[in-house]
C-alpha cells in the first residue's frame, strides 16, 4: 500500500479485500485507502469496505464521506456500494441507477435530481411524480442527494 505505482497499491487494495478480509488489520489499511491520491485506489477500496465491512460501525460514515470525494467514479462507486447496502433490490436502489436497472452507472450525488428525471422515472415505472419525489426525498436521509426541488414546491 506505500508502493510508488498506484496500480501495485490498488492491487494491494484487491488482495486484501479478496484474501485478507478477515484479519482485524485489514479494515484500517482499506480506510488508509480511501485517503489515497490516487482515485482508482479510493475506488477500489469503496467495494472492498462495503462487502467486507457492511456490519463495522464506521463503513456506512466513511462511505457517505466517499459521496464527496473529487473524483467521480469514485463517488458514483460510494452510491453503488449504499444503495447496495441499504436498500437491497427496493425501488429505492433502482432510483439511484441512471438507467432505473439497479447496475452501474450510478447517479453522481453532486449532480442535481432535476424534474425532468421525476417525470420521466415515473413515466417509465407507471408511478405518479409525487410517489418518485417521495422515494427520493426518504433516499436523501440516508445518502446526501442534490435535490432540485428542495427549496421549491414538491412536484
Amino acid at each position: 500500500l506505500q508502493d510508488n505505482d498506484s496500480d501495485v497499491r490498488r492491487a494491494a487494495v484487491q488482495a486484501l479485500a479478496e484474501n485478507y478480509h478477515v484479519h482485524e488489520e485489514t479494515f484500517p489499511l482499506l480506510k488508509q485507502c480511501l485517503q489515497d491520491n490516487d482515485s482508482d485506489v479510493r475506488r477500489a477500496a469503496v467495494p472492498a469496505l462495503a462487502e467486507n465491512y457492511h456490519v463495522h460501525e464506521e463503513t456506512f460514515p466513511l462511505l457517505k464521506q466517499c459521496l464527496q470525494d473529487n473524483d467521480r467514479d469514485v463517488r458514483e462507486a460510494a452510491v453503488q456500494a449504499l444503495a447496495i447496502l441499504k436498500y437491497d433490490n427496493s425501488i429505492k436502489k433502482m432510483l439511484l441507477s441512471i438507467d432505473l436497472d439497479n447496475r452501474p452507472p450510478w447517479l453522481d450525488p453532486i449532480e442535481s435530481i432535476t424534474l425532468i428525471r421525476i417525470e420521466k422515472v415515473a413515466n417509465k415505472l407507471n408511478l405518479s411524480p409525487e410517489q418518485i419525489y417521495q422515494y427520493y426525498q426518504e433516499i436523501s436521509v440516508d445518502i446526501p442527494l442534490q435535490l432540485e426541488w428542495h427549496n421549491k414546491s414538491a412536484p
